[in-house]
């Protein structure tokens, strides 16, 4: 039954494009901060940056998610995500990509813990394990996909910014679809 309703393919989609976006800045920042002159060991101080704060991320919104759910951590995420990722358009300087790393970091953090409350809040834990499978499976579809488009795009451009401009959109697209979400009717 589940698999016949909207909300189960529309967090499918989500995590999708959403997980895209994630891994691109995972394995383009690097390469975009030494473009940019950064020194390599400066350069992936931001990526350890990242991966440090989104510990943080994920503890907050744990907590928070406990208590406004997770739906609630997944769209301040995305507000944090979004405004990164245009900072990121600009951020051409050391301390800028710096502050990218915090801010994303705590985005990173609170998406991949609040993707499998997500599904269970809207589909309930009798099938938890075979439903966030499929939601991890077109995840991880779009973190395989997106850094080799990304690569494409730098190869062609030369620059990373048509990429950083698509990843903002497509992070829009996914944020638009996590807040079309409606409560599954249960016994329906």
């Amino acid at each position: 039954r589940v698999f016949k309703t909207t909300p189960f393919w529309t967090i499918c989609l989500v995590n999708l494009f959403l997980v895209s976006c994630l891994m691109v800045v995972l394995l383009h920042i690097v390469p975009h901060a030494r473009d940019l002159g950064i020194p390599p060991i400066q350069a992936a101080g931001v990526l350890s940056t990242i991966g440090g704060v989104s510990m943080l991320g994920r503890f907050a919104s744990g907590m928070v998610i406990d208590h406004r759910g997770s739906k609630a951590v997944m769209g301040f995420s995305f507000v944090l995500l979004l405004a990164d990722l245009v900072w990121l358009q600009f951020a051409d300087t050391l301390w800028m990509l710096y502050l990218f790393g915090v801010v994303y970091g705590l985005a990173h953090g609170g998406f991949f813990t609040a993707i499998s409350p997500l599904v269970a809040e809207w589909f309930g834990i009798h099938h938890h394990g075979t439903l966030f499978g499929i939601v991890v499976c077109f995840g991880a579809t779009g973190g395989a996909i997106g850094p080799l488009l990304a690569g494409r795009l730098f190869d062609v451009g030369g620059s990373y910014r048509s990429t950083f401009f698509i990843l903002t959109a497509l992070a829009l697209v996914a944020c638009a679809l996590l807040l079309s979400l409606r409560p599954v009717k249960r016994g329906t």
